[in-house]
């Protein structure tokens, strides 16, 4: 898989962190708006149904109270004990009858089968009233009004009509008949369709058996809502959420009328409250591309603080890798802390670094030069040693010869004061000699201890640098804990989501509109969480070349400690060239010291000559001593040539480690 760039993940974080909650609180806000919105179009609903409950309720109410007034009418109470009381009943329902648009018909049937009618017909001579439904109603009901079932006018106008009836009684209770009107029911289409719910809603007045008896459309007034496929449920009284009628669906509120048990319904168009939803939709939307816009322009402006920074670091240590320590890191105008630590101990390493360079360039010179100058000095010492050993060998010889004969002493005597005055001066130089060495090798051990301590100050500059770097891996495990955080809140948010969508299944239709946005809810967390894993992964990566580094870091320590070692030794070398040279320069002193004895007693010797005889095998002795020393002295010298050689040595490794680095 290819990598991704920390500006892309970064925008990608960004983006899902800014939506996420906005998502949330948008379905929380759709989720609340949907119940308040809901609620308000129930609520205008249920008050327009209510209010048309009430018109029906306030005209049954003057209706009762109109055939009460007819029923407590003197003229009907007294009909059946005059003639003239029918006459005057009459009229008063004439003028009843004019009074009143929406009654067509005012009339009395008498316990005699007669029929007081308003207007006068013919017809009503033909039947006899105590056979109508709502005479015998009536009589049941003892004096209560009643109201029959709609029916169509058959007169010819097609109307829809009810009868309102009472029985009316004497003063002594007893029956004279039934007082009834026809009452049209035009009015009630005409208050239904001026009954405005929403923009498109309508109200629907059906009578206790599924019968239309108002309607805005006229064309469906006296059909039965099984015929039109509507179903039952909506004479029921309450709330019913989806209804669908005619191709449409509608919210559907039922009130029922006490007195008629009439049904009240209020159709409301689903499409409008959906309509009301989509608004906040596209706000939600809305809201959602400019937070996106945000976040990307947030994530390209926060990405280039870090990544430039990442650049420059990543530049210097590339060009230190190659040994390149010449270029320094310009923090310009970075403003994260850590950052800038990071950038001040890269620099603070490479200055210490150039140092220590610089110090050792000039160290191993004059190391190199020291140790050519040493191992002359110690060859040269080997050579005037090897002739020392010659001398007093040729000393030992002489001895032997003037124990073997004496006669030429005097000649030897003078021979040898030649030769010891030769010796002196050889011996004066070589104390010059070792001097000269010994001053050299304090010179020089000096100069191995400033580099023993050049080579300290580097090894705590580099084990400081490792110290930021472990900083540096420590905040890149701070950074996976947080992506661990971010993987384990889109975790929970799936879960809610999950929940979210159980919850919207067991809501059914009404919760299907939650369930979608449960469900994209559920898809942002996934992407989410894949972008933390993708941001840890990036994290494991720098953690892996922080690692890197800290290897090569200590691989250079653990070099410091070899090179350190070998100062050591060096050092040690030069403290054992210095015993040497000491002990050399002791037992010239006293070669020469002897020197100048025979040299002082050379006159004595002469005049003693006889007694150098007797002490030639004690001369020969001192002599034989001498060599044995000389010998030492010797191989003492070929140590501190052997010695020299591996200085030479180590200071051309050092000068060849020194010269790969360029600063």
């Amino acid at each position: 898989m290819k990598n991704k760039s920390i500006k892309r993940i970064i925008s990608t974080l960004l983006i899902f962190v800014a939506l996420i909650p906005i998502l949330i609180v948008g379905v929380y806000t759709n989720y609340s708006q949907t119940k308040s919105l809901k609620s308000n179009f129930e609520s205008s609903t249920k008050n327009s149904v209510l209010s048309f409950k009430s018109m029906i309720a306030q005209k049954n109410k003057n209706n009762m109270e109109s055939i009460n007034t007819l029923a407590n009418d003197g003229n009907a109470k007294n009909l059946l004990k005059s003639k003239d009381n029918a006459n005057w009943l009459f009229y008063a329902l004439e003028a009843f009858r004019s009074s009143h648009s929406e009654i067509t018909n005012v009339y009395l049937g008498t316990v005699k089968g007669n029929t007081i009618f308003s207007p006068k017909t013919d017809v009503v001579n033909s039947i006899d009233p105590r056979t109508r439904p709502w005479y015998k109603k009536a009589v049941e009901m003892k004096g209560d009004p009643i109201i029959t079932e709609p029916y169509k006018d058959t007169s010819g106008t097609n109307s829809l009509m009810v009868t309102i009836s009472k029985a009316v009684v004497d003063e002594k209770d007893s029956l004279v008949g039934v007082i009834g009107m026809d009452i049209k029911l035009d009015d009630l289409s005409t208050i239904a369709k001026n009954t405005k719910i929403g923009k498109e809603g309508f109200v629907v007045l059906v009578d206790k058996n599924g019968s239309i008896i108002g309607h805005k459309d006229k064309e469906k007034l006296n059909k039965n809502i099984k015929d039109l496929n509507w179903p039952k449920e909506i004479l029921n009284k309450g709330i019913i959420d989806k209804v669908k009628i005619d191709g449409k669906e509608y919210k559907v509120i039922t009130e029922k009328d006490g007195a008629t048990s009439w049904s009240i319904v209020g159709f409301l168009p689903y499409s409008e409250i959906q309509s009301e939803l989509n608004k906040y939709y596209r706000m939600i939307v809305i809201i959602s591309l400019l937070s996106l816009a945000g976040a990307l322009a947030i994530g390209g402006l926060f990405s280039k603080k870090i990544i430039n920074p990442i650049r420059k670091i990543e530049d210097a240590l590339a060009c230190m890798k190659d040994g390149d320590f010449t270029k320094s890191i310009d923090k310009g105008e970075t403003s994260i802390y850590e950052m800038e630590l990071i950038m001040d101990g890269i620099n603070t390493v490479r200055e210490e670094t150039v140092k220590i360079l610089d110090s050792l360039k000039s160290v191993s010179s004059d190391v190199k030069e020291s140790s050519d100058i040493l191992k002359n000095i110690t060859e040269q010492s080997e050579m005037a040693g090897n002739e020392i050993v010659q001398v007093v060998q040729n000393i030992a010889d002489a001895t032997s010869d003037q124990a073997q004969s004496m006669e030429g002493s005097l000649n030897s005597i003078s021979d040898l004061s030649d030769k010891v005055e030769n010796s002196m001066e050889n011996s004066k130089e070589m104390v010059k000699e070792s001097d000269i060495v010994r001053n050299i090798i304090k010179d020089s051990g000096q100069a191995v201890k400033g580099l023993k301590n050049k080579f300290e100050l580097n090894s705590k500059s580099n084990q400081e640098l490792a110290n930021k770097i472990d900083t540096l891996a420590e905040s890149s495990n701070k950074i996976s804990i947080i992506t661990e955080t971010i993987q384990s809140i889109t975790e929970q948010t799936s879960l809610l989501a999950l929940n979210a969508s159980i919850e919207s299944a067991r809501a059914g239709e009404a919760g299907k509109g939650f369930a979608v946005v449960a469900e994209e809810v559920r898809k942002l967390a996934e992407q989410s969480s894949t972008s933390a894993s993708e941001i840890e992964r990036v994290i494991f990566n720098i953690n892996k070349e922080v690692k890197d580094i800290l290897d090569k870091m200590y691989e250079t320590i653990e070099l410091e400690k070899d090179t350190k070692d070998k100062i050591d030794i060096t050092d040690n070398a030069f403290n054992t060239i210095r015993k040497s040279i000491d002990k050399l320069e002791e037992s010239i002193r006293n070669v020469n010291e002897s020197q100048k004895i025979i040299y002082n007693n050379k006159n004595d010797i002469l005049n003693k000559i006889n007694e150098a005889s007797s002490v030639s095998e004690e001369i020969a002795a001192t002599t034989e001593e001498i060599t044995a020393s000389a010998e030492e002295q010797a191989a003492g010298l070929k140590e501190v040539v052997g010695s020299a050689e591996k200085l030479n040595s180590y200071s051309d490794t050092l000068n060849s480690l020194v010269k790969q680095f360029k600063i």
